[in-house]
């Protein structure tokens, strides 16, 4: 098996292709597939609570993986409008491909030092979102 630089495998013919199935990794579950469809994490990409996740900024390499967990809703905060980020067309396709919802809340400041209102504006969001999938 061989991953040229694009990310993307090749297997030789004596490797048999994986059947997919489902495992489960503490709250988080992902389909294991075969070696041709490579699962790849959003940088920084880490489980905060069941259901919520946390990463940087995904692109198209990532959208495999993402739609292996059922994201539903993106928060992004951002300091710059996404539209000047080379991968926010991108996004903005998968999302609106899948029926996902999309919530921007702009960043006061810099990443370490955050306002404090961003933090409560994400809370009430998130809250809001998780309600939405109880009810």
């Amino acid at each position: 098996m061989e991953m040229d630089a694009n990310g993307n495998i090749s297997k030789s013919k004596d490797e048999e292709v994986d059947e997919e199935e489902e495992v489960e990794y503490g709250y988080l579950q992902v389909a294991q597939v075969s070696h041709s469809r490579l699962l790849i994490p959003p940088l920084n990409f880490s489980l905060v609570n069941k259901g919520v996740y946390r990463s940087g900024y995904p692109n198209k390499r990532n959208f495999a993986f993402l739609e292996t967990i059922g994201i539903r809703t993106f928060i992004c905060l951002a300091t710059e409008a996404p539209a000047h980020l080379s991968i926010a067309n991108d996004n903005l396709e998968f999302i609106k491909k899948r029926n996902m919802k999309r919530i921007e809340i702009p960043v006061e400041g810099i990443y370490t030092c955050i306002h404090i209102r961003t933090y409560v504006t994400v809370s009430k969001n998130v809250h809001q979102e998780l309600s939405y999938a109880v009810s």
